[in-house]
């Protein structure tokens, strides 16, 4: 069915924002394994780096949170779409004995590079597969005849739940990397939670980035309303709301290498993915105007052996980026301390290369006092050359208009990571790989 433009502020974007599932089970928690593919670029030591492919990243990374200062100026406007959950005590799934509601869904990864699994759409439900991304908050699905698109697709015209608008929706990069389609709603399903009535991005072109390769199809935001372009509730925000999971919260476990067990625990944390305690950090929004739009958190410093090598810095953990980001400064204070490193504009800008036989030193990220290191394999993203003789560390500079950094897979490998909506937090605890 194809709705009238006039129709589309009541049945599309609030739809979600009054949507209910009245058969849908209250206080659930479901583990979602993932799957592992090629993103950008390898972060593999054993294999080359692609520099066009990484500046490709870079380009969407500064497409994505580049100039923050000058959009502040429209964030107040966005503080009318914060969403509020309850805040509930951290669920391990764990804790069951028998897990009757944990839908088990394939989560696969390859090459540390992307991390995906499968969602379902419509009636009767189509099953597609699914990038989650905590740096964006809107749902792309490519639908039949796509353009550029990776598979499967949704055949909108087999859903008997799909509504159709005529809203366009696009997103573009500097790289030249695009998705272009229009806002629809239908049923939405991850590993057994169900939102009926999800607003999304009915995708018909897709090009650059966006293909991923073929590797998976659609995208799913994990970040806050306020950062959405399609203006519609985010699909675990719509969970939340609906007080449909055991804790309002979701974490993430992304194995490093060859290694299985990836994972997206909705609603849940899973205590054989890390080990020692969870450390806590409130959210910050001090960039943002106070409007909460990333799941950021405030850096007291990033170290090197121990020392500081720079200043305070807002630090966004963001599932769909593979490097990590910090100011130009901050970067060259810390290749500062690695013998041999030096700029390499020429393989990205903001890239710098080391002697791949360098002894590296501990890089750290300070939370509350509390230093939460990079491994040295995560921090090499593989040769520079084609004699091995030089490699590309996991750090780019990249300034972003404010003390601003993209903490990427590269740190979240090391550290299982926590998504608490109901706390207004972010927990951290060392990545059981």
């Amino acid at each position: 069915m194809i709705l009238p433009t006039s129709a589309i502020t009541t049945a599309l974007l609030l739809a979600p924002l009054v949507a209910s599932n009245p058969t849908l089970p209250r206080h659930q928690a479901q583990v979602v394994p993932i799957r592992q593919q090629k993103r950008a670029f390898n972060t593999s030591p054993d294999t080359p780096f692609n520099a066009a492919a990484a500046q490709a990243e870079r380009n969407k990374v500064s497409d994505r949170y580049a100039n923050l200062a000058s959009k502040k100026r429209g964030l107040a406007t966005e503080a009318k779409r914060e969403v509020k959950v309850e805040a509930i005590e951290p669920f391990d799934i764990q804790s069951l004995k028998k897990r009757q509601s944990s839908g088990e869904n394939s989560l696969e990864d390859q090459s540390d590079a992307v991390y995906f699994g499968a969602l379902s759409v419509g009636t009767p439900p189509q099953q597609t597969t699914i990038d989650f991304d905590t740096g964006s908050a809107d749902l792309l699905i490519p639908t039949e005849n796509c353009s550029g698109c990776g598979t499967p697709l949704f055949n909108t015209a087999q859903s008997s739940t799909f509504q159709a608008s005529s809203q366009p929706f696009n997103i573009q990069y500097g790289d030249g990397s695009q998705a272009f389609g229009t806002l629809a709603s239908d049923t939405v399903t991850v590993a057994g939670l169900t939102v009926q009535n999800q607003v999304f991005a009915a995708i018909t072109q897709e090009s650059g980035s966006f293909t991923a390769g073929g590797v998976f199809a659609g995208l799913m935001g994990m970040a806050f309303p306020s950062l959405a372009k399609s203006q519609a509730t985010p699909f675990f925000f719509n969970l939340a709301q609906q007080g449909a999971l055991t804790s309002n919260l979701f974490s993430f476990y992304l194995a490093r290498g060859d290694n299985t067990g990836s994972e997206l625990c909705i609603g849940c944390t899973d205590s054989t993915k890390y080990t020692g305690n969870v450390n806590y950090y409130n959210l910050d929004a001090s960039e943002t105007q106070g409007v909460q739009v990333y799941w950021s958190i405030a850096a007291d410093a990033i170290t090197v052996n121990g020392q500081t090598a720079t200043q305070g810095l807002s630090c966004v953990m963001d599932t769909g980026t593979t490097a990590i980001y910090v100011p130009t400064s901050f970067a060259q204070s810390i290749y500062a301390s690695i013998p041999g490193a030096t700029p390499a504009p020429e393989l990205g800008d903001g890239s710098y290369a080391y002697p791949c036989g360098s002894q590296i030193p501990e890089i750290a990220f300070v939370f509350g006092g509390q230093s939460y290191a990079i491994d040295s394999n995560d921090f090499n993203l593989g040769p520079a050359t084609s004699d091995g003789s030089l490699c590309i560390g996991a750090i780019m500079g990249l300034d972003q208009g404010v003390n601003f950094a993209t903490v990427g897979d590269a740190f979240l490998k090391n550290w299982y990571s926590i998504y608490d909506a109901g706390g207004n937090r972010v927990g951290l605890a060392k990545s059981n790989q």
